[in-house]
Order: structure tokens, then C-alpha cells, then sequence
């Protein structure tokens, strides 16, 4: 299901990054919208039994990682992304991109996401909280 979605995303129209997270974000909240009540029970199995955290989280932060990397080298390749490390990278964004997830389809118990709030977690991953210079006055 992994290397599907990932098709699916990678052969939408915008090469950019920014481009390739929203595809991602949305095929990520329709698959949530679609599987939201399993959704919500394995947050709540995650959270409140060690032992399935301790098996499934590392599973899938390794799916996910494997097939993530290749994609945030060719974006830094190309200079769109801050040189960090990679593995680092990949666990803000799965920190921000979860927890924006969880907070919304299982602790507001929300059945989808509006389309304001993804371009804001998209502007907020994109470019941070900090004002741009030609922001301030």
C-alpha cells in the first residue's frame, strides 16, 4: 500500500517539494477520512499499550523512512530543501504531519480537514512561523 500511495503522489503535476507534500498530505487525510475509525483506535492502542507501541511505531517509521529518504535527497539534491540530515528531516515531518492528524481525527474528532487549515500546515512546514523580512514593518 505504501509503494502505491507513493506512485499515486509522485506522479502528481507540481515537481516541487511543497508540491509533493500536499499530494501526500491529501492522499494521507483521504485514506485517514476513509479508515477513520481504525485510525482512531490504533492512535489510542499506540498511546496506551507499550507493547503494540513498541512493535508497530518502529515498523512504521521504517516503511515510511525507506521509502521517504530517496525522496528528500532528490529535493535537497535539487536545493530545495535546508541541509540537515535526512533521518532528521524525516522526523520533524512525521512529528508535525502526525500530531496535525491525531489533534484533528481523533482528539476533535473531525471527519475531514478543511482545505484552509492543509495550506496552513503546508505554509507552516514550508516556512516556519517566522515572519519574512518583507512581512515586518
Amino acid at each position: 500500500m505504501a509503494n502505491e500511495a507513493l506512485g499515486q503522489i509522485t506522479n502528481q503535476a507540481d515537481p516541487t517539494f511543497e508540491g509533493f507534500l500536499r499530494a501526500l498530505i491529501i492522499n494521507r487525510i483521504e485514506f485517514a477520512m476513509e479508515n477513520r475509525e481504525i485510525f482512531q483506535v490504533l492512535v489510542k492502542e499506540v498511546m496506551y499499550k507499550e507493547e503494540v507501541k513498541k512493535e508497530l511505531l518502529p515498523y512504521i517509521f521504517e516503511v515510511a523512512t525507506s521509502r521517504l529518504t530517496p525522496v528528500i535527497e532528490l529535493y535537497k539534491e535539487r536545493g530545495e530543501l535546508m541541509d540537515i540530515p535526512t533521518d532528521r528531516m524525516l522526523k520533524l515531518l512525521f512529528t508535525f504531519i502526525g500530531g496535525f492528524f491525531v489533534s484533528r481525527f481523533v482528539l476533535l474528532n473531525k471527519e475531514s480537514i478543511p482545505e484552509g487549515e492543509l495550506e496552513d500546515a503546508l505554509y507552516f512546514v514550508m516556512n516556519g512561523i517566522r515572519k519574512s523580512s518583507s512581512q515586518q514593518e
